[in-house]
C-alpha cells in the first residue's frame, strides 16, 4: 500500500497502531505527533524527505517508531499509571536522517529520545543501511569479504575507530595518556566487535561515500557517553577488506578483486 504525506494518510496509520494523531505535517519530509493518555507532551516521529523517497524503507521505519512508541507507553503504564503526574515528564520523539543515499544503498541515522522524569534524557543511537535491490535493512558487517571478529577487515575497522578516538579526544582537549589505546580496547569490546550502529556518510549529491560513523549507544562508552556518541572513519581504513561491489560504493577500485572473496 502506498503511503501519502497527508494528515488522512497519517490519521490511517496511527489509527493501526491503537493511537491518535494530534498534528500532521504536509511536506517533502514526514512528521507526525502521536498524542497518548500516558504521555505529557505528543510524541514526535520525523522521517526527512531522502528517506521517504524510498517508500519500503519508510514503511520499515514507521512500523520500527510505532514498536518502540508502544513499548514506552506500556512502560509507562506499567510503572506510573496510565496518565501523567505532576512533575513527571514523559516526552517521546524518534528522528531519521539520510546521510548518504544512491541507486544502491540508503544509510540513515536514527535517534531515538526519551525522557522520563530524570535528569538527562535517555537518547539511543542507531544506524540503518537499507540495501535498496534486496528492500532489506543489513548490516555493516556483510559488506566485508569476511567479517568474523578476528579478521583483517574488523580489525582495520576497530584501528579506524581508535584512532578517530584519539583525534575526538586531543579535540576537545583531553591530553592524551600512555596506554589510552590499551584502555580503549578494553573499554569497547562490544561496540568495536560488533558495529551495530554503523551509518554511511558522503556529500549530498554525491556518487561515492566518504566513510562511516561509528556511534556508541547508551553505555558502550563508559568514559565519555554525553560527548562522544560518534566518530568518524574514512573509507581508506578499511576499503580494501570490502566485497567489489561495495567498494565501489566508496569509490575504490580494487586491484583484484579475487583477494576479498
Amino acid at each position: 500500500m502506498s503511503f501519502k504525506r497527508s494528515s488522512i494518510a497519517a490519521t490511517a496509520w496511527a489509527a493501526l497502531a491503537g493511537l491518535s494523531v494530534a498534528a500532521a505535517q504536509e511536506s517533502v519530509d514526514y512528521e507526525m505527533e502521536i498524542a497518548h493518555p500516558a504521555l505529557t507532551s505528543p510524541a514526535t516521529i520525523s522521517i526527512d524527505g531522502a528517506v521517504m523517497a524510498d517508500e519500503a524503507m519508510s514503511a520499515a521505519l514507521r512500523e520500527r517508531a510505532t514498536s518502540e512508541l508502544n513499548m514506552l507507553i506500556e512502560e509507562l503504564e506499567t510503572h506510573y499509571g496510565s496518565e501523567p503526574q505532576p512533575g513527571i515528564e514523559r516526552d517521546y520523539e524518534f528522528t531519521a536522517t539520510a546521510r548518504f543515499v544512491n541507486d544502491q544503498i540508503i544509510s540513515v541515522a536514527i535517534r531515538d529520545l526519551r525522557f522520563v522524569s530524570a535528569m538527562q534524557p535517555i537518547v539511543e543511537v542507531d544506524g540503518v543501511i537499507w540495501n535498496r535491490a534486496e528492500e532489506r535493512a543489513m548490516h555493516f558487517r556483510e559488506m566485508f569479504g569476511d567479517d568474523s571478529d578476528e579478521s583483517a577487515a574488523i580489525e582495520a575497522l576497530r584501528q579506524g575507530v581508535i584512532e578517530a578516538t584519539h583525534a575526538f579526544l586531543l579535540e576537545i582537549g583531553e591530553e592524551a595518556f600512555d596506554g589510552w589505546e590499551d584502555e580503549a580496547r578494553a573499554e569497547l569490546p562490544a561496540a568495536w566487535s560488533t558495529f551495530d550502529h554503523v551509518v554511511i556518510v558522503g556529500e549530498e549529491g554525491a556518487v561515492n561515500a566518504d566513510g562511516v560513523l561509528v556511534m556508541f549507544g547508551r553505555d558502550e562508552y563508559r568514559s565519555y557517553p554525553e560527548v562522544l556518541p560518534e566518530v568518524f572513519v574514512p573509507a581508506s581504513a578499511f576499503a580494501d577488506h570490502l566485497w567489489p561491489e561495495y567498494a565501489a560504493l566508496f569509490g575504490v577500485e580494487m586491484d583484484n578483486p579475487e583477494d576479498n572473496q
